[in-house]
């Protein structure tokens, strides 16, 4: 996933994806979707709460989730706005626990495609 355009950034996608986006929730993570149109990429944004620790430890957890999808991009389907919602239990895991717990919710959900 490129860095340009790669994001959720913008409040009015976040509360989109909150309002009308579907969801899968794990123990760490909690995932919401929507699906915004055909072969466009697919674009990731994050919701780290400061009850999950001060801004060093939320910016670590950002930037594991970011390079977790970076590394799932390929195989993540198109044309989807997904959010990231942190617990808790985010912030005492590994980055492959975090990995796993990120790759299942995206397969329950039935993003990731197949490539063989």
């Amino acid at each position: 996933m490129k860095k340009k355009d790669a994001w959720v950034k913008k409040d009015i996608l976040f509360k989109a994806i909150y309002s009308e986006g579907s969801s899968v929730a794990g123990r760490e993570i909690v995932l919401k979707y929507l699906f915004v149109g055909g072969e466009g990429r697919t674009k990731a944004g994050f919701s780290v709460a400061k009850r999950i620790g001060n801004a060093v430890v939320r910016n670590k957890i950002k930037r594991r989730l970011k390079n977790i999808i970076r590394a799932e991009s390929h195989r993540i389907k198109k044309g989807y706005a997904l959010v990231f919602i942190c617990r808790t239990a985010v912030a005492s895991r590994s980055f492959p626990e975090t990995s796993a717990a990120v790759t299942g919710l995206l397969q329950r959900a039935g993003l990731l495609e197949d490539h063989k």
